[in-house]
C-alpha cells in the first residue's frame, strides 16, 4: 500500500529506481537513517516541530510521528491530558486548554515548555 503523501521508509529506496520524496524532502539529512532523523527531531519543543512540518512533505511526516508528540504530551502534562485520538492531537488541545485557563501571557509566550 502507497503512503498518502507518497513517502517510503529509506529502505524501500533500495527497491525502486525512482527519485524517492523522502530524500528530497530532507535536503542535507537526506543521508540519515529514518530512525537518526526521528531521534534527532525528538529535541525539539512542539512550536519547532510544528514549524519544521511545513517545510516538505517528508518533514510533515516525521514531525507528526507519533511517538514524537507522545513523548512531549508525557514530559509537558505528566498525566495531566484527557486523549484526543493521536497523540499529536492530545498535545494540541490539552496546550490549547492550559493555555485558555493560564491567559494571554502564556499564549504570547509560545514556548510549548513553559505552559504546564
Amino acid at each position: 500500500m502507497d503512503h498518502p503523501r507518497g513517502i517510503e521508509p529509506l529502505g524501500n529506496s533500495l527497491l525502486s529506481d525512482t527519485i524517492a520524496v523522502r530524500d528530497t524532502g530532507l535536503g542535507d539529512l537526506q543521508p540519515l537513517t529514518d530512525d537518526l532523523v526521528l531521534e534527532l527531531l525528538g529535541h525539539l519543543s512542539a512550536v519547532d516541530l510544528a514549524h519544521l512540518s511545513t517545510v516538505s512533505k517528508s518533514f510533515y511526516c516525521f514531525c507528526s510521528h507519533e511517538d514524537l508528540w507522545k513523548g512531549l504530551v508525557l514530559q509537558d502534562y505528566e498525566g495531566r491530558f484527557k486523549w484526543h485520538s493521536t497523540w499529536k492531537q492530545t498535545y494540541g488541545t490539552t496546550h490549547s486548554s492550559t493555555a485558555a485557563k493560564q491567559g494571554p501571557k502564556a499564549v504570547q509566550n509560545g514556548d510549548s515548555h513553559t505552559a504546564t
